[in-house]
């Protein structure tokens, strides 16, 4: 069984991570991570301070609980280029702090990183507005470049093949033919699926209603930092690491927002695609990466209702529309122990599948507090040493 637990600085409590009910803090590493959460509050998605807050939690729990694979990601980077204006040179101090932190964790643990980041961001070059079509559209993702179209008429069609910013329209049976024939993935396919010209993004059913300064390039390409081995794809990342397991404590580490051009070590330049389709920051590109499956393995196309499955009896209620979670992500096949810490809600424990899992409770920018995510005894190899 694995346990929740959220802290929002007034109170504190723990839920079962199936059912949603409150449980008691009975597990030892509950009992950690609620040390952990009452001593280190979130500063906020747009803070600078959120950047060292992830590698003070990360140690902690290093020296606490001697993981030996751990899964790092700071959303600030893209948080910021999305929602803040531009300003060079907070930029520039933003890259700074965020490999400063990252040598910090490394000299402290000893712990081999691997660094990646999911590619550059282009200004907003404009909306795509697809409410006056006479069928469903529906958003995927917080920027949506990609959105799911439901019984159009002919109309729509013919409204979409001419939309001068629409770059691709992609019916579901070509989808089936690139992606598989994963039965979940299938079910949740739209009929066709739309595809936006860099710099654009989608205005539609399930697209986050903030304006925005900057958007996800079309990256073909993202950076990628290790002394493991090469990699050639994002897909590559997973089994080079869990090869390594056997000999090194790893790191994996996601810096979110950032292309070659702004990436300060020596990198390698890895696929983020699969044919014309190119992986943006969020689910299916963070769980590329974790399990080493392409889009398809995990169930969640863009662009698909996901507010059909959002019930009472659903599973799993604080991980946004995940009804499953992924047996094949880098921490649930290791067979060590294992810890996340992060930025981005939600995907930290999604794609870490950690023992334990240390996040912002953080939607649409609110700061909410802080969540943890904790499997029980007999799922994780020891109980942690108590704080010092």
């Amino acid at each position: 069984m694995k346990q929740v637990l959220l802290d929002v600085v007034e109170w504190q409590a723990a839920f079962d991570f199936e059912t949603g009910k409150e449980v008691k803090k009975g597990d030892p590493l509950v009992k950690l991570a609620a040390e952990v959460l009452k001593k280190h509050r979130y500063p906020g998605d747009t803070s600078l301070q959120s950047i060292p807050w992830v590698i003070d939690v990360a140690l902690e729990l290093y020296d606490s609980y001697r993981p030996g694979f751990m899964f790092l990601n700071f959303a600030q980077p893209y948080l910021m280029s999305a929602f803040v204006e531009d300003n060079p040179q907070q930029w520039e101090s933003l890259m700074a702090l965020i490999f400063a932190q990252i040598e910090r964790f490394a000299g402290a643990t000893g712990m081999t990183p691997v660094v990646v980041g999911t590619g550059d961001m282009v200004p907003l070059k404009g909306y795509i507005d697809l409410s006056p079509l006479d069928g469903f559209a529906c958003g995927g993702g917080m920027a949506p470049r990609y959105a799911g179209l439901f019984k159009p008429s002919i109309d729509d069609l013919n409204c979409v093949s001419k939309h001068k910013d629409i770059e691709l329209i992609v019916e579901k049976e070509r989808l089936i033919a690139l992606f598989g024939e994963v039965q979940k993935f299938v079910q949740r396919l739209p009929d066709f699926m739309l595809v936006a010209k860099e710099g654009f993004i989608f205005k539609t059913f399930g697209s986050a209603p903030r304006p925005f300064c900057k958007v996800q390039a079309r990256n073909k390409t993202i950076p990628a930092y290790t002394t493991l081995g090469n990699v050639s794809s994002i897909t590559d990342i997973c089994p080079l690491i869990l090869t390594h397991l056997q000999d090194y404590k790893i790191a994996l580490i996601i810096v979110e927002g950032i292309g070659t051009k702004d990436f300060p070590r020596p990198c390698i330049s890895c696929s983020n695609t699969l044919d014309w389709y190119t992986y943006a920051p969020g689910e299916g590109q963070y769980l590329s990466i974790a399990t080493g499956e392409h889009l398809a393995n995990h169930s969640y196309p863009p662009g698909f209702k996901y507010y059909l499955e959002d019930t009472e009896e659903k599973k799993y209620p604080f991980s946004g529309y995940f009804g499953r979670h992924l047996p094949f992500t880098i921490g649930h096949r290791f067979r060590g122990k294992s810890a996340a810490v992060g930025t981005r809600s939600i995907l930290t424990h999604m794609a870490g599948g950690t023992d334990i899992s240390i996040e912002c409770f953080a939607r649409g920018l609110y700061n909410y507090g802080t969540m943890a995510v904790i499997k029980s005894g007999d799922g994780r190899q020891a109980d942690p040493v108590p704080p010092k």
